[in-house]
């Protein structure tokens, strides 16, 4: 019997509660997305058993004063040297990463991620091992452990201990077997260990070389019952490091910290941000929703105040009534979900796009609960809210008509709403122009048209790779580069007489034709004519105390000379400072190919994609638009502005809903007030002026507020560039003005209709 006169009140109030359903989908749609994302980054490296035992060690390199790091990766002998120096309290292990080698079984050949390690990595890492004794098989060199799927895809069904599988033409015996390690680790998920001995055999060089900084991972878990502090850890790595090569004995200084895996991740500052900006418009969207809901509902109380008055004649208490908007929240969130699941499906491959986001994982059944924690907080905030206002009605509203004494609550939510949508709203603002100005800002050179792609591990001859790149007809010029800006770090030092470093400075090496093709702002000189000559930049004249005279000026022990100074140029983009930069000419191969393509440059690259696959399939060459080059820096900005996006679109559409609810609710609460006024005199236009500008009172109010917050949050966002947005405050002005230029509309709209109704026939049913 409740369910039915529960189903006949809803359909009484088939358009509002249509308006719910819509509204409710979207916002939880969203909520669920971000909130998903959100769980899936506070996921990772916890794959490891036991994780909060187990800590990766960090290097942090001083180049005579320039500080790098603290990074992952140090050297594999600190594994052995601080297992023997705190044997009762920790294990250790070493790993080298090897990306995308060449496995080969019979005719069967894969390219796959692998790594080099010790026996004591499945103790230590926690790895899930299925079959094998890794002490013993990874002790001894040609012995390789597989991932379940790997060894899937090499053996099928079959068991694949004891067969053997080559590399770079080094036989391995399958030794054993371990669980395919998820996405959501920092570390590469590596479907081989190869065991340690083996590097000789794979020519790779010795990973426990004392100079041999960076390449490794090294592990380190703690024993059950120890209570070892990390920082005892970290002093001791340092002490082992002093005794195995001192601070005198190296023009670069390491210093060793240790981080538990589950933080490493965290700990990145892009990760921060980007959590924080999910963290806010999750938050704000899930809260939105609610309230937009809970608004739409208590929009109703005039209308639905007799029906509750009866329910109360009827022996109904106030704890009925709230179970009764329980209810009636529960149905609409159960129509919500399915409308909701019909969107993730019928949008699936524009979801799947967004980062960090997957629908088969926010699905599956270890991330349900994700969901359920934003439905559940809906369903009792958005039932129990409109719920305790309603049980407050009294029972003689059934006898003469209800006036609503509760507009504090409808104003409230709305304020709560509009401050929202404005602060949503100001941080899209900030973030799309942002992103329009790091990616329109002159970096010092030209990008444009531009692609890159690599020959590190390639045999073929330059000479064959430059002819047939310039036998294609959209391709302008061609050239080679090693330190290219935006795309690859090179650094070199400079010595005093002392031998102390007197200089760090970014360093790029060329053949003919790159100064031409990147167009840098030459300010002095001319560019280098041979290997003996170079350009420096501004900050390099700076850092140098060059002062005026710098043209001709004699660099590296007399061996260079400087014959052009040009602007400063941003080496690594505007996320960084500039730094000195050096730019020499190479008689050497370089590390990269730049290629300059003729207009329309997408097609062409396009073109010159399709034409390296096809010329040489054989060759790993990875190319690389500039567009792709610029989306991969800013690839952070970019991914807060498409969620603040969507965040935006999807607030927009629920704040509407709930503005017009509210507009409606107002116009109808007050049609003898507007019918009185038209009689006295006044205008249509007066009319909905009056209701505009009670709503301007609460806008502009909020709008105020939004903004603000958006340009507190905001600044913490884009301070890690070193360009900035011009006229910022123009555009969050601009930006508040469109929002209540549309909340303007929006009342005009609603109310217009009742405005320019016949004040007689409106008093006639009053």
């Amino acid at each position: 019997m409740k369910f039915y006169y529960l189903l006949h009140t809803m359909l009484a109030q088939k358009g509002a509660n249509a308006v719910k359903i819509l509204s409710v989908s979207v916002g939880l749609l969203v909520s669920c997305i971000i909130f998903s994302s959100l769980a899936y980054i506070y996921s990772y490296d916890t794959f490891y058993k036991d994780y909060k035992n187990l800590y990766a060690v960090q290097t942090t390199y001083d180049f005579g004063g320039k500080v790098d790091g603290p990074t992952i990766g140090s050297n594999w002998i600190l594994s052995g040297a601080i297992a023997e120096e705190l044997p009762d309290d920790v294990i250790a292990s070493g790993m080298l990463r090897m990306f995308e080698r060449q496995l080969k079984c019979g005719e069967k050949m894969i390219e796959t991620d692998v790594a080099l390690s010790d026996s004591m990595i499945f103790e230590t890492t926690g790895l899930k091992l299925i079959s094998g004794y890794p002490r013993k098989d990874l002790a001894v060199a040609d012995v390789i452990y597989l991932s379940r799927s790997l060894a899937r895809e090499f053996f099928g069904d079959e068991d694949p201990i004891g067969k053997t599988i080559k590399i770079d033409d080094v036989t391995l015996t399958v030794k054993g077997l371990y669980e395919d390690i998820p996405e959501n680790v920092t570390r590469v998920g590596y479907k081989g260990i190869i065991s340690y001995p083996t590097y000789r055999a794979l020519d790779v060089r010795d990973p426990m070389d004392i100079h041999a900084f960076g390449r490794t991972d090294v592990f380190i878990r703690r024993l059950p019952g120890s209570k070892i502090a990390p920082e005892v850890i970290t002093s001791k790595l340092n002490e082992i490091q002093q005794r195995l090569s001192p601070d005198e004995d190296s023009q670069m200084k390491l210093t060793f910290s240790v981080i538990r895996v589950d933080k490493i991740f965290l700990s990145h500052d892009r990760t921060k941000r980007t959590a924080t900006v999910m963290w806010v418009l999750g938050l704000s969207l899930l809260l939105l929703t609610t309230l937009n809901y809970s608004l739409i509902t208590i929009a109703s109380l005039s209308r639905r105040a007799k029906a509750i008055g009866v329910h109360k004649c009827s022996g109904a208490s106030g704890l009925n009534v709230i179970s009764m908007f329980l209810s009636e929240t529960l149905l609409i969130l159960a129509i919500s979900f399915i409308v909701m699941l019909a969107l993730v499906f019928a949008f699936q491959p524009l979801l799947d796009s967004i980062p960090q986001f997957s629908v088969e994982r926010m699905l599956s059944p270890h991330w349900l609960w994700v969901i359920g924690a934003v439905l559940l907080f809906f369903f009792l905030v958005g039932g129990i809210l409109p719920g305790i206002l309603f049980s407050k009605i009294p029972v003689t509203q059934v006898f003469r008509r209800f006036t609503d004494r509760n507009g504090a609550w409808k104003k409230s939510l709305l304020f709560i709403q509009l401050t929202g949508v404005s602060f949503i709203g100001g941080i899209l603002v900030m973030l799309s122009t942002q992103y329009r100005e790091v990616m329109t800002h002159d970096m010092g050179f030209d990008l444009k048209n531009k692609a890159i792609f690599g020959m590190y591990m390639s045999e073929m001859k330059p000479e064959v790779m430059e002819s047939a790149l310039k036998s294609l007809p959209y391709v302008k010029s061609v050239c080679t580069v090693s330190g290219m800006p935006m795309s690859g770090k090179s650094q070199r030092i400079f010595y005093s007489s002392d031998g102390k470093i007197a200089l760090t400075c970014s360093y790029v090496a060329y053949s003919p034709g790159f100064m031409e093709m990147m167009k840098f702002h030459l300010l002095e000189g001319r560019y280098p004519d041979n290997i003996s000559e170079v350009v420096v930049n501004e900050t390099f004249c700076k850092r140098m105390n060059f002062g005026d005279s710098i043209v001709g000026r004699k660099v590296d022990n007399d061996h260079l000379t400087i014959v052009g100074v040009v602007k400063d140029y941003a080496q690594w983009g505007f996320m960084e400072e500039i730094e000195p930069a050096m730019i020499q000419p190479s008689s050497a191969s370089n590390a990269q190919w730049l290629v300059e393509l003729a207009e329309p440059s997408d097609k062409n690259y396009e073109k010159f994609v399709t034409f390296l696959e096809e010329k040489f399939p054989a060759e790993k060459l990875y190319p690389r638009s500039s567009n792709d080059i610029m989306d991969r820096f800013y690839m952070e900005l970019k991914s807060n502005r498409d969620s603040s996006l969507i965040a935006a679109v999807a607030l927009v559409m629920i704040a509407l809903m709930g503005l017009i609810g509210f507009t409606r609710d107002e116009v109808e609460r007050r049609r003898k007030e507007i019918a009185i006024r038209k009689v006295n005199g006044a205008t249509a236009g007066t009319v909905i002026s009056m209701m505009c500008g009670d709503l301007l009172k609460i806008s502009i109010p909020a709008v105020i507020i939004g903004l603000a917050f958006a340009w507190y949050l905001g600044q913490m966002l884009i301070e890690v560039f070193t360009v900035k947005v011009q006229h910022l405050p123009v555009y969050m002005l601009l930006a508040g003005m469109v929002i209540l230029a549309a909340v303007m509309l929006c009342v005009v709209l609603v109310s217009r209709r009742v405005a320019n109704e016949n004040p007689v026939t409106q008093l006639k049913s009053e």
